[in-house]
């Protein structure tokens, strides 16, 4: 019996630690982690890059178990995956710190791409897999052309996470720069888990909780995304590729990662803006230029106002900050361009505006300069990004739709004031903003069968092909 007892306990012992280890790697793999990054590269000369995996992850328990001192980087060229190093860490605001891991790699010419994945997203995103995205791998990857003309991939002043808060507008532009004066053109893309594969259950930011006032613009010649008012508390995830054009000719492109945290505060006026200056402006080499920008609350919370931009990099512009109490700050951007600084390729300064309300409160206005010299060029033609298929989305339009009968009995027709070209996409979402199924039809007319959906509020979303969509609510009786 003795021995019996002794077997038994050494059996559980074991037990308890296999069991203590099991647990311990769950909450390593499971943790809730990674909110956004994105990959950059340096040319070094010779074929050889320096490679920059900037990742933003969470540093509260149980996240900190899920912290990685280095990552694996798959170099798209056939060669092993190698682990490359953390270099450096900042916290860059509450609960979010920026990673910086530096490997180099050297190329033949060729097209390549460079990508990275870590088990776990964090949780909760609203518009990744209902809500459940911890399970979700997060992927970053960039697209490097090596043709010898050392081309160097955009570079991104602005971290990859940024708040706004209920009702009121939230404008985001990823301070990004080519520091080889390449064109950059923008589009929004659906983030991925895999080289090969989208996230799981992605929805468009305005498919949660959607409403007349749930909108936003996408300017793809700076990135500049307006989300008019945000209706869910929560994390949402969205993608903004850049793509680099010389004369013409793709160079590369990466794909920012960017978690978007919209808090609770009580909904109220935004900050107040004053701009004294033009925010787009196109000026000759030698003529100065000079914006003042002022950000107020009227309900004297506390404010701060920056400027980001390639030129304040490189030491060329400057900025002077006028703070007037806490809750107003104001600053002048100044710039001499030079014959040097001419090019086809606008420079994009960020102002960004933040507030503290019951949650953080960011903003952003973008000031676009051109330098021209009165020689004759094609910029024209190479700024038009529709033509490498960068996507501009559009406001809600007056799409002309009908529904009837409305309240719903067992049908519903949704008629368009005009025939569109293409299919049309229908999206029916729960007075939550969960959405519930989603149909795909051809021509202005269409009866959707609502026998399987319980009396209650509903809203609806028809989606165009060309951007343009429309939304209302519908009532089941």
């Amino acid at each position: 019996m003795t021995l019996l007892r002794q077997f038994k306990t050494k059996t559980m012992q074991q037990a308890t630690l296999f069991l203590l280890f099991f647990l311990s790697c769950w909450t390593h793999v499971f943790a809730t982690h990674n909110r956004g990054g994105v990959i950059e590269y340096t040319a070094m000369g010779n074929g050889q890059y320096e490679v920059r995996v900037i990742t933003y992850t969470k540093i509260s328990p149980p996240s900190n178990q899920a912290d990685r001192p280095d990552l694996a980087v798959n170099w798209g060229d056939g060669s092993p995956e190698t682990i490359v190093q953390r270099t450096s860490t900042t916290t860059v605001a509450p609960d979010v710190q920026r990673n910086i891991y530096t490997g180099t790699h050297t190329y033949n010419n060729g097209t390549y791409l460079i990508s990275m994945s870590d088990p776990n997203r964090n949780d909760g995103i609203q518009n990744i897999n209902g809500g459940n995205s911890i399970g979700i791998s997060f992927y970053l990857e960039a697209t490097i052309v090596v043709n010898g003309t050392n081309n160097s991939s955009v570079r991104y002043l602005g971290p990859a996470v940024i708040y706004g808060t209920i009702g009121i507008p939230l404008r985001f532009q990823g301070m990004g720069y080519d520091t080889d004066g390449d064109v950059i053109c923008y589009d929004l893309v659906t983030p991925k888990q895999s080289r090969t594969t989208n996230v799981m259950g992605y929805q468009d930011i305005t498919d949660i909780a959607p409403g007349v006032n749930n909108l936003y613009t996408f300017d793809a010649s700076n990135g500049y995304l307006v989300w008019e008012s945000p209706q869910l508390v929560g994390q949402y995830s969205v993608a903004i590729r850049a793509r680099e054009y010389r004369n013409g000719v793709y160079m590369g492109a990466t794909i920012m990662d960017v978690q978007i945290v919209i808090g609770s505060g009580a909904v109220m006026p935004q900050p107040n803006w004053t701009l004294s200056g033009p925010i787009r402006d196109t000026l000759a080499p030698g003529m100065p230029f000079s914006i003042s920008a002022a950000y107020a609350d009227a309900q004297s919370n506390a404010v701060r106002l920056e400027a980001f931009s390639e030129t304040l990099e490189s030491g060329a512009a400057s900025t002077t900050n006028f703070p007037q109490g806490n809750s107003k700050d104001s600053l002048t951007y100044q710039w001499m361009p030079t014959a040097a600084d001419v090019r086809c390729a606008p420079y994009i300064d960020t102002l960004k505006g933040s507030a503290t309300y019951s949650s953080e409160l960011s903003d952003h206005i973008v000031v676009q300069l051109y330098i021209r010299d009165g020689t004759p060029n094609n910029c024209d033609s190479l700024l038009n990004c529709a033509q490498f298929n960068s996507v501009r989305r559009t406001q809600n339009a007056d799409l002309a739709v009908r529904v009837w009968p409305n309240p719903l009995g067992e049908y519903g027709v949704f008629e368009l004031g005009t025939v569109p070209s293409g299919a049309v996409r229908l999206l029916v979402f729960d007075a939550t903003g969960k959405l519930l199924e989603q149909r795909q039809f051809e021509g202005n007319r269409y009866t959707y069968d609502t026998e399987a959906l319980p009396a209650g509020l509903y809203f609806y979303r028809l989606q165009l092909e060309d951007g343009r969509f429309q939304t209302g609510k519908l009532i089941r009786q």
